[in-house]
C-alpha cells in the first residue's frame, strides 16, 4: 500500500488544476482563430467577369482572358448532369472540359448550381423535400469533383422571379435551399466562396423579397451577396440602390457584407427597354458599368453576357454580347473593356474627386506606390471643366488612343465616354 502525504496530495492537485487550465486555454484559443479564420472575408482579387453560355471552347476562353475578364460565370445545370437517377456525367457534358480550360487560362470559376431536375422535380424549383434531397446530392458531386479550384459557388439564378421558381417565388422553399446547400459546399470545399442569391432587381418589390431571407438568417449561410442590377437607364443610377441594399443589410449584421453585381449588361438590340443602344454606346455603358460599380465598393462584376445570343437585331436577349453571335469578331465593348483592364491592372479605386457638376465623374485609381490614373465622363452633354490640381498627364479613350495632353488647373472637353488620364510615368 502506497501512502501519499498531506503535501505531495496538495502538489498533485495543484499540477492537475494547472494541467486542465492549460488544456482549457489551448481550446479557447483553438476556437477564437477559427471563429476568426471563419469570420475573414474571402478574397476577390479582380474585379472584372463575364457570363457565359458554354463549355469548354478554347478560342473564347483565350479572348476572354485576353480582355482581362478574370471571373467566367456559368450555369452548373442539375437535369443536364444527371440524366438517369444517381448517375452524374461531368465528360460527355462538357464541364470537366470547360474547368479545366478556366485553369489553363487562369481564370476563376463561378458556377450557378440550379436548376430543378425531372427526375424529381415537376417545376422549375425546389418545392419537395425528395427535390431537396436529391439536389443535395448533386451539389455533393459537384463540389467534390471541382473542390480546391478557387471557385465562387452560386445557389441560384434570380429565385425572386417566376421565371426561375415556379409557379411563383418562394423565400420559404429557397431558405430552405441555401441552408441545405451550404452546408455541404462548405463540408466538401470549405476554401471556396459562397454566395446568393442572385437577386434580380434592386426594386422595392425585389428588396422586400430579399429581407425575408435576410429575416431567415440568409447571412450565416454565404460569404457574399449577388445582385442582377439591370435597368433601363444610366449604370450611374445604381448608386442610390446599393445605399438601400446595404442599409436593409445592415438592419441583420453590424460585420461587412460583400456585394457582388452578379450579373449586369446592356443589350444593342433595338428597342432594348427603350435604349436604343449602337455598339459604341454600349462600349461607354459597359466600361461606367464596372467604374460605378468600384465606386460602389463591389469587389466583384460580371458582364452580361461575353456572347451574342442570337442573329435578330430586334431582339434584347440576342445582344448582350461582347462578340458576335456567329463570328469570331469583338464587338466595341470588348475593345473598350479591354483597354479599362489594361489602364487600371494593379490599381485600386481610391476616390470621387468633388466637380462642380454631380453629374460629372471624377474617379482617381491609385496602385501600391501610390502613383494614380484618372478616369473622367458626364452624365450630361458634351461640355468642358476645369481640372483640380495635381491631375495631368495624357488624355486617352476607352479604346487606347492618346489624343492630347492636359495639365492641372487647365481645362479638359468630356462627354458619356469616359476618358483616362495618365500621369507622367505611364508616358
Amino acid at each position: 500500500m502506497i501512502v501519499i502525504s498531506r503535501g505531495k496530495k496538495k502538489f498533485i492537485k495543484i499540477i492537475c488544476s494547472l494541467f486542465l487550465f492549460v488544456i482549457a486555454l489551448i481550446l479557447i484559443i483553438n476556437n477564437y482563430f477559427s471563429e476568426q479564420e471563419n469570420e475573414r472575408p474571402k478574397s476577390i482579387l479582380n474585379p472584372y467577369g463575364v457570363s457565359v453560355h458554354f463549355t469548354g471552347n478554347p478560342v473564347d476562353l483565350k479572348l476572354i482572358k485576353d480582355a482581362g475578364l478574370k471571373t467566367v460565370r456559368m450555369d452548373m445545370q442539375w437535369s443536364t448532369i444527371e440524366k438517369q437517377r444517381g448517375v452524374y456525367d461531368f465528360s460527355n457534358t462538357g464541364y470537366d472540359e470547360l474547368v479545366n480550360g478556366l485553369e489553363e487560362n487562369g481564370l476563376r470559376p463561378m458556377f450557378i448550381l440550379a436548376y430543378s431536375n425531372s427526375l424529381y422535380e415537376n417545376q422549375k424549383s425546389i418545392t419537395t423535400k425528395e427535390g431537396l434531397e436529391h439536389f443535395g446530392k448533386f451539389v455533393s458531386a459537384v463540389t467534390n469533383r471541382y473542390k480546391e479550384k478557387d471557385i465562387i459557388w452560386e445557389i441560384w439564378n434570380e429565385p425572386n422571379i417566376e421565371g426561375f421558381w415556379k409557379p411563383k417565388p418562394n423565400y420559404e422553399e429557397y431558405s430552405k435551399l441555401v441552408e441545405n446547400t451550404s452546408k455541404i459546399i462548405k463540408k466538401n470545399d470549405p476554401t471556396s466562396i459562397l454566395v446568393a442569391p442572385a437577386l434580380a432587381g434592386l426594386n422595392g418589390e425585389s428588396l422586400m423579397w430579399f429581407e425575408e431571407l435576410l429575416k431567415r438568417d440568409l447571412l450565416k449561410y454565404i460569404d457574399a451577396i449577388t445582385v442582377h442590377p439591370y435597368r433601363a437607364s444610366m449604370p450611374e443610377t445604381v448608386t442610390s440602390d446599393y445605399k438601400q441594399l446595404k442599409m436593409l443589410i445592415s438592419k441583420y449584421s453590424d460585420k461587412k457584407i460583400q456585394i457582388i453585381s452578379g450579373e449586369w449588361g446592356y443589350s444593342t438590340g433595338k428597342g432594348w427597354s427603350g435604349l436604343n443602344l449602337n455598339e459604341y454606346e454600349q462600349a461607354d455603358y459597359a466600361v461606367r458599368m464596372f467604374l460605378i460599380n468600384q465606386y460602389n465598393n463591389i469587389p466583384l462584376s460580371i458582364w452580361y453576357d461575353w456572347k451574342n445570343d442570337g442573329l435578330d437585331p430586334n431582339n434584347g436577349e440576342h445582344n448582350f454580347g461582347l462578340r458576335k453571335e456567329n463570328v469570331y469578331k469583338p464587338k466595341q465593348s470588348y475593345f473598350a473593356i479591354k483597354n479599362l483592364e489594361n489602364i487600371l491592372s494593379g490599381y485600386k479605386f481610391s476616390e470621387r474627386i468633388s466637380l462642380n457638376n454631380n453629374n460629372d465623374y471624377l474617379l482617381m485609381f491609385e496602385n501600391k506606390k501610390g502613383e494614380k490614373k484618372y478616369v473622367v465622363w458626364t452624365t450630361d452633354s458634351l461640355h468642358s471643366i476645369k481640372l483640380p490640381d495635381g491631375v495631368d498627364g495624357s488624355i486617352i479613350t476607352i479604346y487606347g488612343e492618346k489624343i492630347g495632353n492636359v495639365h492641372s488647373s487647365k481645362k479638359v472637353e468630356i462627354g458619356n465616354s469616359p476618358i483616362y488620364i495618365l500621369g507622367s510615368e505611364d508616358n
